[in-house]
């Protein structure tokens, strides 16, 4: 079982967001990004990782010097993305009203959801 942080907004809307690392954050940055409407991230993320190896290749001329930082810079994004693309993703739920209200484990997003409604409507 993983275990996930329940967030929850005024108008009773839950999302459960998983502990730890991010495996679709580290597989898929730029995309995962976007698809959790982080765009400032998506768009760093393709600008550190592909424009900026562009043009140290085209001001030095070196395109295995590209090659290198390229290959470096991607591996350091991804690493960083799937260490903290799920902590990344709570704290823009938190700018967007919701707040944390617990944690859960279960075995995926859904499950979590309905466990922690269901243990915390029979509590009340």
């Amino acid at each position: 079982m993983k275990s996930f942080k329940i967030y929850k907004d005024p108008t009773d809307t839950f999302e459960a967001v998983k502990d730890g690392w991010s495996w679709p954050a580290f597989f898929f940055t730029w995309i995962w990004a976007y698809s959790k409407g982080l765009y400032l991230l998506c768009l760093g993320t393709i600008l550190i990782a592909y424009v900026l190896p562009f043009f140290w290749a085209i001001t030095t001329g070196d395109v295995a010097e590209y090659n290198a930082l390229k290959f470096i810079i991607i591996f350091l994004v991804v690493l960083g993305l799937g260490a903290n693309g799920n902590e990344l993703y709570g704290e823009k739920l938190k700018r967007k009203g919701f707040r944390l209200v617990g944690e859960q484990n279960a075995n995926n997003r859904v499950d979590a959801i309905e466990k922690y409604y269901i243990k915390n409507t029979i509590e009340d």
